[in-house]
C-alpha cells in the first residue's frame, strides 16, 4: 500500500514537472545585453532534456561563446543553473514577463528578453564577423 502512494506521488511530480516545460524545448530568447565583457544580445536556445544553451559574443576575443546549462521550468520562472569552473549561480527568466536576472552577488543584472524564431547561432556568428571585420581595418599591426 505504501509502495503504490509513493509511485502515485512521484509519478504526480514528475507529471507536473512535465507540464510546466511544455513548449519551451526549441524556444530562443533573444535578452539585451547588460555585461561589460559581451558585445552582443544574450541568446538562450531550450534544448530536450532539461539543457539550455547559453550563447553570445565575447568582447575580447569577438568569437560566439557557447555554454550549456541545466534548467528546471516553475510556474512563473525558468531557473538556469549556471556555472564556470567552482563558481555556480541562477539565471531567472520570468515567463510573464521575459526579464531576466541572475543571482551572482556581483550582479546587478535585470535585462529584458523576447522570443526570436530565427537561428540564433546564424546571428551570433554574423555579429561576430562583423565584429572582427571591423577591428581589422582599425588594427595598425
Amino acid at each position: 500500500m505504501l509502495k503504490k502512494l509513493l509511485g502515485i506521488v512521484v509519478l504526480g511530480l514528475f507529471l507536473t514537472s512535465n507540464a510546466y516545460a511544455k513548449g519551451i524545448s526549441g524556444k530562443q530568447l533573444e535578452c539585451k545585453n547588460g555585461s561589460y565583457y559581451i558585445a552582443s544580445p544574450v541568446y538562450f536556445v531550450f534544448l530536450p532534456k532539461y539543457k539550455v544553451k547559453k550563447m553570445y559574443v565575447s568582447k575580447g576575443t569577438l568569437k560566439v561563446v557557447e555554454y550549456v546549462y541545466d534548467y528546471k521550468p516553475l510556474p512563473k520562472t525558468i531557473e538556469i543553473y549556471a556555472r564556470s569552473g567552482t563558481l555556480k549561480w541562477m539565471i531567472i527568466i520570468n515567463r510573464e514577463t521575459l526579464k531576466r536576472s541572475d543571482t551572482l552577488p556581483t550582479s546587478n543584472e535585470h535585462t529584458q528578453c523576447k522570443i526570436v524564431t530565427f537561428s540564433a547561432k546564424e546571428k551570433l556568428d554574423t555579429i561576430s564577423n562583423q565584429l572582427l571585420n571591423e577591428q581589422s581595418k582599425k588594427n595598425k599591426i
